[in-house]
């Protein structure tokens, strides 16, 4: 999504509900296996319910996008990590289960560019930094939040460590 507001993502979420809801009672009504739907509609409840929670916890009621956006992105780390530990502890079904609500969760997500452009975008904001920095300045690890910062700004989801790994082969 690239627009991503909390009412947008929540009519998103309320009309795939009722497709798959729909859907759910045809293949019932066919007698066919809906597991998989009964998957997605969990999924897509689970979101929704995550999200209203935390806009309720949020003192000011609405959370900002960057705080949706982060919201969605520490639920999908966490269904990462889910599928590792169940995978190496031989919870093969459970893995599964997490799998596919990282799926949709990241259709929540805005798309971030990958690899060579990724790395082209990040080196154009440091070289945007380094131009409002005095001549000669050198790079160092104390610019990195003020990059992150930048990068974050347009691309919430890029993890710090790429960002890290970028400036430091700069410096």
């Amino acid at each position: 999504m690239e627009n991503v507001t909390l009412e947008t993502i929540l009519y998103e979420i309320e009309e795939r509900i009722t497709k798959a809801k729909e859907e759910k009672i045809r293949l019932l009504a066919e007698k066919k296996e809906t597991s998989e739907l009964n998957a997605t509609i969990n999924s897509l409840v689970l979101i929704k319910s995550e999200l209203i929670r935390e806009n309720k916890n949020n003192k000011e009621y609405h959370l900002s996008v960057n705080d949706e956006i982060a919201l969605l992105n520490n639920m999908a780390e966490k269904r990462k990590q889910n599928v590792k530990d169940y995978t190496a502890n031989g919870r093969l079904e459970l893995a599964e289960a997490d799998a596919k609500e990282l799926a949709i969760i990241k259709e929540f997500l805005p798309k971030v560019p990958e690899g060579k452009e990724l790395e082209e975008i990040i080196n154009n904001m440091i070289d945007t930094y380094l131009s409002e920095q005095n001549e000669g300045y050198k790079l160092s690890m104390r610019d990195m939040g003020k990059i992150k910062s930048l990068v974050n700004a347009i691309y919430p989801t890029v993890s710090g460590g790429i960002i890290k790994d970028i400036l430091t082969s700069r410096m």
